[in-house]
């Protein structure tokens, strides 16, 4: 079940990862998060401002997408802010693609844990 695990979630991030802007893009896995939830996450995995981040929920059917800014803070460091946007139409049929084939392989929740 482990690979299967795997294989989904580098389905995931291989499909995802196709954009038409030459920003870079990443997916990560934020099960039963909630929308403030998905945003941290997104902040939490941006390296550099303007980086299109996109947040997964299998189990609850769900694909965020994230321009993530950041600006300078006081005393050095930056703040990172996760702005919502709308993922293309086709990250949206990847994700679905991908999320179609997580549950023909009966996948759950707790496979998706890291």
């Amino acid at each position: 079940m482990k690979a299967q695990h795997y294989f989904v979630k580098a389905m995931v991030l291989a499909v995802v990862g196709w954009t038409a802007t030459a920003a870079a893009t990443t997916a990560y896995n934020c099960n039963a998060c909630t929308e403030v939830q998905y945003g941290q996450t997104a902040q939490s995995h941006a390296s550099t401002a303007g980086a299109y981040v996109h947040v997964y929920d299998f189990a609850n059917n769900h694909f965020r997408k994230y321009n993530v800014d950041r600006e300078p803070r006081l005393g050095g460091g930056y703040d990172y802010f996760a702005i919502p946007t709308i993922p293309t139409a086709a990250e949206q049929n990847f994700f679905d693609t991908a999320r179609a084939t997580w549950v023909l392989n009966g996948q759950n929740a707790n496979s998706l844990k890291t």
